[in-house]
């Protein structure tokens, strides 16, 4: 037996085997990033849905019908099932919008989970975004939630 020459052998074998660990590694990576956790937007979502309400208060005629649910939804183009589904939105006059029990306008319950310091952590409890506006020297607080997980869907 000639045993001249067998080095190379050997190290196609090693090189097989790290390139089958890289396409393995490179597999689980895709498959992971494909099926994992799902994204969380519902911070950016309610300070989204906040500026489009601050947005349409500020351009809009406050009549007495303005806030009316029917009315409201319709104002300012927004999706009413979609936000009754997935958001909470107060509107009040003054700063203390989060105990008022008289808003101009509110789709949702349970507020009072905006104030929570552990809400923030905790994916039960929906983000919120409060934001004061001036029209007309009233003063407008408006607090927007989002409780909606986003997944990326199969097709």
């Amino acid at each position: 037996m000639h045993k001249k020459a067998t080095l190379g052998n050997m190290t196609m074998a090693f090189t097989f085997l790290f390139l089958i660990f890289i396409i393995s590694v490179g597999l689980l990576a895709g498959i992971y990033i494909f099926y994992g956790s799902g994204y969380d937007f519902r911070e950016t979502e309610s300070s989204l849905l906040s500026y489009k309400i601050k947005n349409c208060i500020l351009k809009s005629s406050l009549d007495a019908d303005f806030f009316n649910k029917e009315n409201f939804y319709e104002n300012c183009a927004l999706n009413k099932e979609t936000i009754e589904k997935n958001n909470i939105i107060k509107i009040c006059k003054g700063d203390s919008c989060i105990d008022s029990t008289t808003p101009l306008f509110s789709s949702g319950s349970n507020f009072q989970s905006c104030l929570f310091e552990g809400a923030k952590e905790n994916k039960n409890y929906p983000q919120c975004s409060i934001i004061s506006i001036k029209k007309q020297s009233e003063t407008y607080q408006i607090i927007t939630g989002s409780s909606q997980f986003s997944r990326r869907e199969q097709t």
